[in-house]
């Protein structure tokens, strides 16, 4: 996963095994510490489109099981290249996660402001609407 830190942002590519990924996402997808993905992924069902693997249950999020293995890792670098109607949902849980991380949303404001943005971040289809 580190190889693939550096190389998504300098438009290189390494290429995973698809097995070796779908077998990682796995024991990433279940596991507490420290990517606590079951957690942050919850009521989304990530789907690989390269491979026989399927993990969670709820809106889908679809795309090739290395990038699902990043993602449940913790890597928001591959949302423009997942599909489904939770990409919407996902797109607005770590906008918010990382406005409450960075003190831009006061505790007492944290509920009201992920309602509020999802009306303005969402589009009905689940489609991230930028304005």
């Amino acid at each position: 996963m580190h190889g693939q830190d550096i190389a998504i942002p300098t438009g290189r590519q390494i290429d995973i095994p698809i097995e070796a990924a779908a077998t990682a996402a796995t024991r990433v997808s279940t596991m507490g510490w420290p990517f606590w993905a079951k957690r942050r992924l919850e009521g989304l069902r990530l789907v690989a489109t390269d491979a026989d693997w399927v993990v969670g249950a709820g809106d889908e999020v679809c795309g090739r099981i290395a990038d699902l293995l990043l993602l449940t890792t913790g890597r928001s670098v591959v949302m423009p290249r997942l599909s489904g109607g939770g990409v919407g949902k996902l797109w607005m849980r770590l906008s918010y996660r990382n406005l409450v991380r960075g003190g831009m949303v006061a505790s007492s404001d944290r509920d009201r402001a992920s309602c509020d943005a999802a009306s303005q971040i969402v589009g009905g289809n689940g489609a991230l609407i930028v304005e």
